[in-house]
């Protein structure tokens, strides 16, 4: 607890996986990413102080994503002042012109609307601007 007049600092969190075999699809498979995902979670755990937070791993599925996504959201643990920063490095596509959406393990080529989007991960371009 901080004593009286001094906040404490934000917490720091970070959830990253990468999808780097899609059971469905293997020639989207990018064994290379796992590689990446450790050294953002070695850069943003030592340099920038963040706590890499997640069961999540490797190659998550549709749910195992938005689940993990969701728990770590709704947990009673957080603060609002909490940062978060995820990284999820993999495939993605853009759905009837403003809606992307990304490639999880068990995404079917040929169903590629059943993928997360609307329901947790969507960007519109009409709100999102990268910097």
């Amino acid at each position: 607890m901080a004593a009286r007049g001094i906040t404490a600092p934000p917490r720091r969190f970070l959830i990253a996986t990468a999808i780097a075999h899609y059971s469905k699809s293997p020639e989207w498979n990018r064994p290379s990413l796992v590689e990446a995902r450790d050294q953002i979670i070695e850069l943003f755990t030592g340099e920038l102080g963040y706590r890499h937070e997640t069961d999540l791993g490797l190659n998550p599925t549709k749910a195992q994503l938005t689940d993990q996504l969701r728990a770590f959201s709704k947990s009673p643990d957080r603060r609002e002042d909490d940062l978060l920063a995820v990284c999820i490095s993999g495939h993605g596509e853009v759905l009837d012109g403003d809606e992307h959406v990304l490639l999880t393990a068990d995404t079917d080529p040929a169903d590629i609307d059943y993928t997360p989007g609307s329901e947790t991960t969507s960007v519109r371009r009409s709100g999102f601007h990268p910097a």
